[in-house]
């Protein structure tokens, strides 16, 4: 469906012109500052530009909370500018016309200057979408409709009127006002949570300050696999660190890294995206270089990296879990290997899975030359999942359950994660690299494939 809309858009729309997108917890956000042109004052969405509160100048206000549901539209997009100078009521109106086309949204417009305020939302599905002046008085929004029992919004609600009785007619500092109103992390009792999802994230997410470790990691945007500044390195990027999980050199180094699945992460641990970085721009050895990144590798969220010099057919592996165990260094010897999420060829489903059809595909082809593109295909876009007898338990069930075929794809109640980006990286014996990369652009899936040459080729033998 190519109407499909983000929430955040709205947003700005009734500011002043422009586009906005979804807040998402996994994204990367600016704090609030005038934005260019000096119009718009609020914070905003590193990726795309959005806002999820803001104001202008003039007196208008808009700000969006996400409908918590389990499915959302996986395709939503901006659709572009609208005419600034409606009444909050107005926009409120034509908003309405085409709420099918965005994900669960609760929005509130207000012009300050003439008191206008209006509550807008398209949920619950099917049913009209409702528009409602919202008077003079005290008022909750979380991710349900406006002033819902919920325990947060009951919560709140309570404490900013003890609050407001606490100081009478004098004013209230707005610090001290954020401070004890909205840090506050007491959930709620498991029978008053909504059911709309996994108990464990509707307890987690049900306190007025969240704070939550999942084993997604972050999700920071990316950019796909390309020569970096100086022409020696290629590979993907993350756009806000800077690091890379699968890259290689002119050089004929190659470095790549997964996260090890954990539930607790260190909130303040180094990028593990470094690491790759590091390796390809240093003179070491992969032995030299595990042996360094051992002696720090506390610093770091779980990692396993592995290292590899093609030209002296050198490859090592280095993990710093399980936690309070040695860091693990291991030389790779030749042969099939398969890295997910916890140690080199743990037998987790998804490896077993995969070293079996890469081995099939072998004995189909016998000493014939796999065409890259159908190895991806046919590999790397299964999307069965383990037997639940057979998940490692590190996690919740469900999490697990999601994440344990070799394709991701998984709708949460803090956006959708999964997999964005597959590559197949081959070496002749002649020196000649062929990267070839299959990643998610603008929603859409594209290809591309680089060649080139290792600086002073040797002979090689077969790689691991």
């Amino acid at each position: 469906m190519e109407d499909w809309k983000t929430r955040g858009e709205l947003d700005s729309w009734l500011a002043n012109d422009g586009f906005v997108v979804d807040f998402c917890v996994f994204r990367p956000t600016k704090p609030a500052a005038w934005w260019e042109g000096g119009e718009i004052l609020g914070g905003r969405d590193e990726v795309a530009g959005g806002t999820w509160l803001a104001c202008s100048r003039g007196g208008r206000l808009a700000f969006v909370t996400n409908v918590l549901e389990l499915h959302t539209l996986p395709e939503a997009k901006s659709r572009g500018d609208l005419p600034s100078g409606k009444s909050p009521r107005e926009f409120a109106e034509e908003v309405a016309r085409e709420g099918h086309y965005y994900n669960g949204f609760n929005l509130i417009v207000a012009d300050l200057s003439s008191n206008a305020m209006v509550y807008v939302s398209n949920r619950p599905k099917g049913e009209p979408i409702s528009i409602q002046d919202v008077p003079p008085c005290t008022h909750v929004l979380s991710n349900a409709k406006l002033n819902s029992p919920w325990h947060k919004v009951q919560r709140l609600e309570l404490n900013f009127n003890d609050l407001i009785g606490e100081y009478g007619e004098g004013e209230i500092p707005v610090n001290e006002m954020v401070e004890k109103l909205m840090r506050d992390r007491v959930k709620a009792e498991e029978s008053k949570l909504p059911r709309i999802c996994s108990l464990d994230w509707e307890l987690s997410l049900n306190s007025i300050f969240v704070e939550v470790d999942t084993p997604l990691g972050d999700f920071s945007p990316t950019k796909p696999a390309a020569w970096w500044e100086g022409g020696e390195i290629l590979g993907g990027r993350d756009e806000v660190a800077g690091g890379t999980w699968l890259a290689c050199s002119r050089g004929g180094r190659l470095a790549f890294i997964t996260n090890v699945l954990e539930l607790h992460t260190l909130p303040e641990a180094k990028s593990r995206g470094d690491l790759p970085v590091r390796f390809l721009e240093s003179g070491k050895s992969p032995r030299e270089f595990a042996e360094e990144v051992a002696r720090e590798g506390h610093y770091y969220n779980g990692f396993n990296l592995v290292v590899a010099d093609l030209s002296s057919n050198a490859m090592v592996y280095v993990s710093n879990r399980p936690k309070g165990e040695p860091i693990s260094i291991q030389d790779v010897p030749p042969g099939t290997h398969v890295l997910s999420n916890a140690k080199l060829n743990s037998p987790w489903h998804k490896v077993q899975r995969l070293e079996l059809n890469f081995n099939d595909l072998i004995g189909e082809y016998g000493e014939g030359e796999i065409p890259v593109n159908e190895m991806v295909e046919k590999l790397m876009r299964d999307r069965v999942k383990a037997e639940e007898s057979k998940l490692p338990r590190i996690c919740s069930l469900d999490w697990e359950l999601s994440l344990s075929s070799i394709f991701v794809e998984v709708d949460t109640p803090l956006g959708r994660y999964g997999t964005r980006s597959t590559a197949a990286l081959t070496v002749t014996d002649g020196g000649e690299v062929t990267f070839y990369e299959m990643y998610l652009e603008s929603k859409k899936w594209r290809e591309q494939t680089v060649t080139y040459q290792i600086t002073k080729p040797k002979k090689m033998d077969r790689m691991p």
